[in-house]
């Protein structure tokens, strides 16, 4: 191949990759793949990195009906940092713990992915209190002979994006 069709080639590739849109995780099972491709490849910056932030928390509870005003909230608030160190700590002990699980990540097939909803009170002491849905997405694997279950517990669209919650499991089928 000539240099003129290389420096075509790779032009047409930078071009296509400027202007090509990317949405990110647009439904469930994108956060599930991204999630699971995260995991996989030793790579959990990039996922945590998929972390809501708090203003988008707070702009989501707000779609909830969530007084932002309110003491619970605002306590919240001030924990979400402790929260999400939290959150990071299990996912890298997920990542780490595959010994007692016997499996190995970068074996890992992905199989499928599977969306559940959930209607959850948004005040447990409220019995009239408002209700919100609970996107659980179960991401399905299989590594060295097992059959395994990553699952994100809360997951929520913010403004069209599909982020994590703080609620991550992974158990053997």
């Amino acid at each position: 191949m000539t240099v003129k069709k290389k420096l075509i080639i790779v032009i047409t590739c930078i071009t296509a990759l400027c202007f090509t849109k990317t949405y990110g995780q647009k439904t469930p099972e994108d956060l599930g793949q991204i999630t699971f491709y995260c995991f996989k490849s030793n790579n959990l910056d990039s996922f945590y990195k998929l972390i809501p932030t708090i203003n988008e928390v707070a702009e989501f509870g707000k779609t909830l009906g969530v007084d932002s005003n309110s003491t619970e909230f605002q306590e919240f608030i001030k924990r979400y940092p402790l929260v999400i160190q939290h959150f990071k700590q299990l996912c890298k002990n997920l990542q780490a713990d595959t010994t007692e699980l016997n499996f190995s990540w970068t074996k890992a097939k992905l199989e499928r992915i599977e969306k559940s909803e959930k209607t959850i009170p948004i005040d447990n002491r409220n019995p009239n209190s408002k209700t919100a849905i609970l996107t659980i997405v179960d991401i399905y694997f299989t590594s060295n002979g097992e059959t395994l279950k990553l699952t994100l517990g809360d997951a929520n669209d913010y403004s069209g994006i599909w982020k994590p919650g703080n609620n991550i499991a992974l158990r053997i089928q």
